[in-house]
């Protein structure tokens, strides 16, 4: 009797240590997916703007722009490149927590070296808008249009 009761507590125990471990791990199993999860997920709109994005639209003073088939941008690090007939390069700073939420982008080559353009800027999970006053104007958008006389270039891309 001894014996078959050491059976069943031995049983009980290693049971329950067994659901212990197993639980222990699913949970961890759960955490370390969300970690996962959250390390692939950028955080910043910086880390979002990555990669690249081809244009949809160009309209340029209210008027639809006739665009290069592969006209696109790529993000990368603090660095850009605008691929529309002649390519430009630079830099661009971003701040996300203005409304709308401001971009610069510093041209370093290309026809507009040497300029900053000021824009504004919206991101979504698969499209990126930006409208900016044409180099050489001073006045950052405050709205994303762009209509005859104002100056304005606005840009609707989409995710590679």
């Amino acid at each position: 009797m001894r014996w078959i009761n050491l059976s069943v507590a031995v049983v009980v125990i290693a049971a329950s240590l067994a659901g212990t471990s197993a639980g222990s791990l699913g949970s961890r199993s759960v955490a370390n997916e969300r970690q996962e999860r959250d390390q692939k997920e950028p955080k910043t709109d910086k880390d979002r703007l990555q990669g690249g994005w081809t244009a949809r639209t160009v309209i340029e003073n209210g008027t639809e722009a006739a665009r290069p088939e592969d006209c696109r941008v790529v993000f990368k690090g603090d660095r850009f490149t605008i691929h529309a007939g002649a390519e430009m390069k630079g830099s661009f700073k971003i701040d996300p927590a203005t409304n709308p939420k401001v971009i610069d982008l510093r041209m370093t080559d290309g026809p507009e070296k040497g300029q900053t353009v000021e824009g504004i800027y919206k991101l979504a999970a698969k499209e990126l808008r930006i409208c900016f006053a044409k180099p050489g104007t001073t006045d950052r958008p405050t709205d994303f249009v762009s209509k005859q006389g104002m100056e304005r270039v606005l840009i609707v891309l989409k995710r590679d």
